[in-house]
């Protein structure tokens, strides 16, 4: 019986040490390109969405034409008119579409640090004469603050840096995956 499900543990990790290895250097890849090409990764994701809102609106037509919508046909209807055309709308302009898009999502990011910063400044003021730490809460909010003023002020390099951002990430998961498949590798081999 342990032969048996060594054998199956063996088999299991030869397949998976491969995969493992291919989605690290994937993640490797995007990372490097997110990196040093912050443009071309925005306009990437925003055409991946461009593609999503055609094929949902040519689904929504679909379903309002046969009556499979769970809803009302007109509102399919409009729906799928309108995901058409947004779609067609991104890939029309698809620098413009990612800089909008971007620029939206830094905004809502620096709303929510402006937010939280405020909040933390007022609650350092509530717990002004019951907490030793107050100090801490008045610099975390004022960071935050300084942190959203930035955001604001050049929404478009903020969400450059951001796509380096997460190509640095992307780069330290692909370092980690490769790390784990040779481990994984190795385990295959003495199992």
């Amino acid at each position: 019986m342990a032969t048996l499900e060594g054998g199956i543990l063996k088999e299991m990790l030869q397949g998976a040490w491969w995969v493992m290895l291919l989605r690290g250097i994937l993640a490797g890849i995007l990372g490097l390109f997110a990196f040093f090409n912050p443009a071309g990764m925005l306009i990437g994701l925003v055409q991946l969405m461009g593609l999503f809102f055609l094929l949902d609106g040519i689904l929504l037509i679909i379903g309002a034409i046969t009556g499979f919508t769970g809803g009302s046909r007109w509102l399919a209807l409009l729906g799928g008119i309108f995901y058409i055309l947004a779609g067609i709308a991104i890939f029309s302009s698809p620098l413009l579409s990612a800089i909008i898009t971007e620029a939206i999502v830094i905004y809502l990011i620096a709303f929510f640090v402006l937010i939280t910063g405020i909040m933390r400044i007022v609650t350092a003021i509530r717990l002004w004469k019951t907490s030793a730490h107050k100090w801490l809460l008045i610099v975390e909010g004022i960071i935050g603050i300084i942190f959203a003023v930035i955001l604001l002020a050049s929404p478009i390099v903020s969400a450059v840096l951001l796509t380096q951002i997460v190509g640095v990430i992307a780069v330290i998961l692909a370092i980690n995956m490769i790390i784990l498949a040779f481990g994984l590798r190795k385990m295959a081999q003495t199992a």
